[in-house]
């Protein structure tokens, strides 16, 4: 039962719910734009990666609607009654139990993104593992703090420590897959024979790296609050961020990042018109091939204004003879980096 001494302040419960809302809807709309770019830009993606990627925003759409439900309980419902403030309410699903669903499918995508980069299972095999227990340990306290009445009598639940464990085993995690993504990334970057394959590398790798870290400092975060601050809510700041920036990172990092505009400020090659360039992801077979498609503009139905093959000998070839001829494959490894 709680105690004077060990129940949380009126402020440390409402101030970070609060504060975990604002954030989470602002980072919801940011994932409602990814989302929607991604679907119009790249439609002939694997539909097994659509399936994924609705999978992932109907998750958040649900946790921000448990967490908006939550906030007007204690904000508008239940204002001034201090039972309802300390109510555990939809905590147990939003907070907890989907917020780990999030960053297991996640996780378990730079997983197999990092297995196609390096083709080998030593460094996504450890990963994979590392995200399914801890993805065990949250459906776990999950069910723990659903049998909790009051947010009070957390710290003295089982909850607490396997709450603590699963923080620690995702931030093990997500800071194995930020080293992982570089050190490949990297590897493809040094291999490249053209520079415009190694500017695509050197974005995906300031990326990978920034997003990477700003979700382990989150989990991090959250980690010591929790610790620390063990009576209060104030890990449900980070909690509720970090899956979203799982999402977005997971949609704009790895699939978005083959979406370049021309005629942007990071453009280097100046076209005439304005267009969207796309790395295509129909060429299985051949990993190494690399297409340039030009279209006009973003539309549910884009119309394609040009295709070209680019050959980095091709400056080489005398004018006189048959362009056709001496059209090679634009050796690139853009293609490693885009999904099947």
């Amino acid at each position: 039962m709680a105690t004077p001494e060990n129940a949380p302040s009126l402020v440390m419960v409402t101030g970070p719910m609060l504060l975990g809302q604002l954030f989470n809807w602002g980072l919801l709309g940011v994932l409602i734009v990814q989302a929607y770019l991604y679907y119009i830009a790249f439609p002939r993606d694997h539909r097994g990666l659509k399936c994924v990627v609705a999978v992932a925003f109907l998750l958040e759409l649900a946790q921000t609607i448990l967490l908006t439900y939550d906030s007007f309980r204690m904000f508008a419902k239940g204002w001034g009654d201090p039972v309802e403030l300390n109510s555990i309410g939809f905590f147990w699903l939003d907070i907890s139990l989907l917020s780990g669903l999030i960053s297991v499918l996640a996780q378990l995508f730079y997983a197999w993104r990092i297995h196609v980069l390096s083709r080998s299972y030593w460094a996504a095999g450890p990963i994979s593992l590392i995200a399914i227990v801890q993805g065990a340990l949250e459906i776990y306290t999950s069910v723990l703090v659903l049998r909790t009445d009051r947010i009070s009598d957390l710290p003295m639940m089982p909850a607490a420590k396997v709450f603590t464990i699963w923080l620690s085993l995702s931030s093990i995690c997500d800071l194995m897959i930020t080293c992982s993504m570089f050190f490949y990334l990297r590897r493809a970057k040094n291999a490249a024979l053209l520079k415009t394959t190694s500017s695509l590398l050197t974005r995906l790798i300031v990326l990978t790296v920034e997003t990477g870290l700003i979700s382990c400092a989150a989990q991090i975060a959250a980690l010591v609050c929790h610790i620390a601050a063990d009576n209060t809510m104030l890990y449900a700041i980070p909690v509720a961020v970090t899956c979203k920036l799982y999402s977005n990172s997971m949609i704009m990092v790895i699939l978005n990042s083959r979406m370049r505009i021309y005629n942007s400020r990071d453009d280097g090659k100046r076209l005439p018109s304005d267009d969207v360039h796309f790395i295509s992801v129909n060429s299985a077979t051949l990993p190494q091939d690399g297409i340039l498609v030009h279209m006009s503009h973003i539309s549910d139905r884009p119309e394609i204004e040009s295709i070209e093959m680019d050959n980095a000998t091709k400056a080489t070839q005398t004018a006189n003879r048959n362009e056709f001829k001496h059209t090679a494959r634009h050796v690139t490894y853009a293609n490693n980096l885009t999904l099947v």
